[in-house]
């Protein structure tokens, strides 16, 4: 379990610095939803089978990860999501 996440963000060397806040104005939302996916599918692989997101201010991009795991639509762990 890792209980400290933040699957809507990715640490970028080019152009951010690996300065994550500007992700907050850098990449949109859908954007930061893709990266998400690839992060819990990434995650899962790592062996992590829950999650607790703590919050991206991504416009609910965790719970809708949440739910699309839940769906099946792709794979990852249990995601417990915070919102906004």
């Amino acid at each position: 379990m890792d209980a400290h996440a933040h699957l809507g963000l990715t640490y970028k060397e080019v152009p951010e610095h690996n300065y994550y806040y500007l992700t907050y104005v850098m990449d949109s939302t859908p954007l930061r939803a893709i990266q998400a996916a690839s992060n819990a599918m990434q995650m899962l692989a790592a062996g992590f089978t829950v999650v607790r997101d703590v919050g991206n201010n991504a416009l609910y991009v965790d719970v809708a990860l949440r739910q699309a795991i839940e769906q099946g639509w792709l794979g990852g762990p249990t995601i417990i999501p915070s919102g906004r």
